[in-house]
């Protein structure tokens, strides 16, 4: 059986490989040398050892690196290495961890389930929270749809009767109440929300009375807490602290700290911290709750069964839970807030729903056939998913998608039929006209001056069309060929960027700026964006968000389109072929570049950490803004690699799983915003960096 070791979850569980200390050539992303040496796994892995920091060993002397400047090769040997070294060492008895599902797993939903949950929001010598008691209120919820009866749940908060109240005195004896009913086979549940402080190396739970001069007395020591489920006859205990591990006192107290971390836990206990060291653990005050505990209840309702099998699991909820939590975080605060989860236990389904892979079967092939264009089909999938689940967010997002294209449909199809009837009718109108000019008819003065006419059109060309009183203005885009992707000495330059001939057989126009929110307002109706105004780059959209406000607006008329790849980084290099649009090279690939500082919003020049209004930067040769930083943007492609051989309007493969983006961000680093990087993101993935441009097919 799979079993969870003292591991960090920071985005998923690594597999684990040997890694042999010898000396060896460290390269760095590019793929420059930057040392010969061997690695120092021993100094490594010491418990207080940065896991962003590799140590070396060098002709006697030690070095160190951060990790994320070696390598991906290299920054694998190294991750590998430590799980590897952490299994062999037998410092955390941990087993070799894989994508299977243990055979007999412990089911959670066979064995009667107790729960203690304490939210703590008013403190006498600590700062408030906000969230706390909301936080425990949304984990019962959760716990009572997971079988959770509901007389087994107990609650301590803050603002309730002085039996109910988180007190030190109530928390050890309702949890000596709950242990001393639990029977061989049983699980006990502690979710404390609050501040935690250690002293020494003593750590506590801070109740709201807790006195930071004197915590042994007023605060809940964490081993006796661990102590206590140890000693239980319960098969499983689960110890969840969501606590910041930075300092959230209001005054510096001698001998007192911010919680830190928390001694390894006996075996069968299993700890989860809300953050790791130093690191805040979040509210967002908006949604009324921690952000890790948003997770954590999203991913025990269901959303973190990856694999979709209708089973979830103990080691899918807190790798979902560790995901989510960060991501919020990046994306409300700009700050990393990463789960920690610590102990030896034997993983286990929470709960299993049959009907959930036949739903998600009926969604997958909605999705695909919509993809196909065949929507009356799609339709008819997506209704047989909600007829299971018809309350589920992402089967009803679904279908109103597919309704959104079936409404276009009929549109267009009246839209042209108006059109036909207008073409018959000036069809006969110039007929009359003709007939009318036939007649021969004096002509007083001078022969009337004929004029010439001419359909060509020149690159940088401008045309404006308004559409609900919002004025789009289009650069034109002429057919050519172009080098696409960087040679190898480009600076910055990554090992997805093959370089090789591409040829557009037809021009195209594009949208001068990317696409701003009071554009996205008139269309949509709403406005998704964290940062607001009306001349800032709508953000938090996701493809399929783009794919909505490009099909309403060929409804009216205009028919755009995401941009092929190919397109965008043809339209982005006006012709150069250099790593930027202004015909300039980069000066730092990391942070002050000078060159890049006159085309691009990017990290170095966003002290306010938000976007900026578009067309401020100078435009390339063909009058586009911000094709560098700002946001990036959503192309049409799927991600796949390049070809080495020269291709002709090429459209991507025909199926992945990420949607290529391009031109970095107001918080990329200035290699990321070169015309020829790419990145990528799920279709569904909306971001506060992550934006769109459409192009106008003539």
């Amino acid at each position: 059986m799979k079993k969870l070791g003292s591991v960090f979850l920071l985005i998923a569980i690594p597999c684990l490989v040997l890694a042999e200390e010898a000396i060896r050539t460290w390269k760095s992303k590019t793929g420059e040398t930057i040392i010969e040496a061997k690695w120092d796994s021993e100094k490594d892995s010491e418990k207080d050892s940065d896991p962003e920091t590799v140590f070396f060993l060098k002709n006697g002397k030690r070095y160190k690196i951060p990790l994320k400047n070696l390598s991906k090769e290299d920054r694998k040997y190294v991750t590998d290495g430590r799980a590897k070294k952490a299994q062999r060492s037998g410092k955390f008895g941990l087993e070799e961890v894989t994508d299977e599902k243990p055979k007999n797993p412990f089911e959670m939903r066979k064995a009667r389930k107790f729960a203690l949950l304490v939210g703590v929001t008013d403190y006498a010598e600590m700062s408030g929270l906000a969230c706390c008691a909301k936080d425990i209120h949304a984990i019962r919820e959760q716990l009572i749809k997971l079988g959770f009866k509901e007389n087994d749940i107990y609650m301590l908060e803050s603002g309730k009767a002085m039996k109910d109240l988180p007190s030190r005195r109530n928390i050890l004896e309702r949890l000596d109440l709950v242990l001393g009913q639990v029977k061989v086979g049983d699980m006990v549940f502690f979710a404390f929300a609050g501040h935690g402080a250690e002293t020494g190396k003593e750590q506590y739970i801070c109740p709201a009375e807790t006195e930071l001069d004197n915590l042994s007395e007023t605060a809940v020591p964490i081993p006796l807490i661990l102590e206590k489920l140890d000693a239980s006859d319960a098969r499983f205990k689960w110890l969840v602290v969501d606590a910041c591990r930075n300092n959230p006192f209001n005054r510096r107290v001698p001998g007192a700290t911010t919680l830190q971390g928390i001694d390894n836990p006996p075996e069968g206990v299993l700890l989860l911290q809300s953050c790791g060291q130093d690191e805040y653990s979040h509210e967002d005050t908006n949604l009324g709750q921690g952000i890790f505990t948003a997770s954590f209840v999203e991913a025990l309702a269901g959303k973190a069964d990856l694999n979709q099998d209708g089973t979830l699991t103990l080691m899918e909820v807190c790798s979902y839970t560790t995901e989510a939590t960060n991501r919020r975080a990046l994306d409300l605060f700009q700050k990393y807030q990463r789960p920690y989860l610590n102990g030896d236990v034997t993983d286990f389904v929470l709960t299993e729903d049959l009907n959930r892979p036949k739903a998600i079967a009926h969604f997958d092939a909605a999705r695909k056939l919509r993809r196909e264009k065949k929507y009356d089909e799609a339709k008819v999938e997506i209704d047989k998913a909600l007829d299971l689940y018809d309350k589920d967010q992402d089967y009803l997002d679904e279908r109103g998608i597919i309704d959104g294209y079936l409404d276009a449909i009929a549109k267009q199809k009246e839209l042209e039929r108006k059109a036909l009837e207008e073409a018959e009718a000036r069809k006969k109108a110039e007929e009359e006209a003709k007939r009318l000019a036939s007649i021969p008819r004096p002509v007083p003065g001078s022969t009337p001056q004929i004029l010439p006419t001419s359909d060509g059109r020149t690159a940088g060309e401008r045309m404006v069309k308004t559409i609900n009183g919002v004025e789009y203005a289009f650069r034109w885009c002429p057919a050519g060929s172009f080098m696409m992707g960087s040679p190898s000495s480009e600076t910055g330059r990554d090992d997805d960027e093959t370089q090789h001939r591409v040829t557009l057989t037809k021009g195209f126009w594009m949208l001068e700026t990317e696409v701003t929110q009071a554009m996205w307002e008139s269309v949509m109706g709403d406005n998704p964006s964290n940062f607001k105004g009306s001349d800032l780059p709508v953000e938090k959209v996701s493809w399929d968000d783009c794919q909505e406000f490009c099909q309403k607006l060929r409804s009216q008329g205009l028919n755009v389109q995401l941009p092929t790849e190919a397109q965008w980084e043809y339209a982005c290099r006006a012709g150069t072929t250099t790593a930027l649009n202004n015909g300039k090279n980069l000066t730092d690939e990391e942070y002050n570049c000078a060159h890049l500082n006159e085309v691009a919003w990017y990290d170095w020049q966003n002290e306010n950490m938000t976007t900026h209004v578009v067309g401020q930067k100078k435009p390339n040769a063909w009058g586009l803004y911000d094709m560098h930083g700002n946001v990036w943007e959503w192309c049409a492609d799927w991600k796949g690699d390049y070809p080495s051989y020269s291709v002709t309007d090429p459209t991507g493969p025909a199926s992945g799983s990420y949607r290529v983006n391009r031109g970095g961000c107001w918080v990329s680093s200035a290699k990321y915003c070169r015309s020829a990087n790419r990145d990528s993101n799920t279709p569904t993935d909306r971001y506060s960096d992550l934006g769109f441009r459409p192009v106008l097919v003539p």
